[in-house]
């Protein structure tokens, strides 16, 4: 387990792993601020720390990213790999204790950016693919996910003029398409993976982090109808920043019991 110097306090976590429902994806860290004297290093994160669970990520000499791992207790529980080919990020591979369970491959368009993610399970195809859409300005708008060629599920995003998300919208089987989130706040912070654009296709297209520009700093939560509480929520994040501009704390401020956890020290790596 890597030392932990404390780099930043209370670093918010937003998403999830959602291969295995373990809630580790990253949302808020950030190294450049938008109004200031520019930084001149770029900063990527190396492990985000909570009590005894932590998020540990590992650089090749190119500062790609070659694995992002989920400790407890000082033992690695979950972890991605990544693998290149032609220079781009060309396979990630998630280990549940130590044990291969699934592979994701992406395919490239002519922006650079994937347009299908296809998995697999032993090396076989399983036939689930994720599409995905842009727009005009090469913007993520839609994520389509099938299973041989069945439609399952979708998230789409609708962006403000400043090119952050405003709305999420998900779809899953022949329910109907429902309002998820709807940003309203945005700091104007570089998001943590701004630095790697491998590290952005892992957040983006493969952990399903919104792929706004900035952090956003308040926001609104739909339930679902059913819900035992269907009324939207309200959540706040204040954030202060150290004078080279790392963040250095997060606080979250709920009108409803929290859906989303914290880490309370944030590591970097700059260069």
């Amino acid at each position: 387990m890597p030392d932990r110097p404390l780099i930043a306090k209370c670093f918010v976590v937003r998403a999830a792993f959602p291969f295995a429902g373990v809630a580790i994806v990253l949302a808020l860290a950030c190294c450049q601020h938008g109004d200031e004297a520019p930084f001149k290093k770029n900063c990527l994160p190396t492990s985000m720390i909570q009590f005894f669970d932590s998020l540990v990520f590992t650089y090749d000499a190119d500062h790609r990213p070659t694995a992002l791992q989920y400790w407890s207790d000082d033992v690695v529980h979950q972890e991605y790999v990544m693998g290149y080919a032609g220079g781009q990020l060309s396979q990630c591979t998630r280990l549940l204790d130590n044990v291969e369970q699934e592979s994701f491959s992406f395919i490239y368009g002519s922006l650079g950016k994937p347009v299908t993610r296809l998995r697999r399970v032993n090396g076989v195809a399983t036939g689930d693919s994720a599409i995905y859409t842009h727009d005009a300005d090469g913007r993520l708008v839609q994520m389509d996910f099938r299973s041989n060629g069945v439609f399952q599920r979708r998230t789409r995003y609708e962006y403000s003029d400043d090119n952050n998300v405003h709305k999420v919208y998900q779809k899953t089987g022949d329910a109907r398409e429902r309002i998820v989130f709807e940003y309203l706040l945005f700091d104007r912070i570089k998001r943590f993976f701004a630095y790697s654009p491998e590290l952005t296709i892992v957040e983006i297209y493969l952990l399903e982090t919104e792929p706004s520009l900035n952090n956003v700093s308040q926001f609104h939560y739909y339930p679902p109808s059913e819900d035992i509480y269907p009324l939207p929520v309200l959540i706040e994040y204040y954030m202060g920043y150290t004078p080279d501009t790392l963040i250095s704390q997060s606080h979250t401020f709920f009108y409803y019991d929290p859906v989303f956890k914290q880490f309370a020290n944030t590591n970097y790596t700059c260069y």
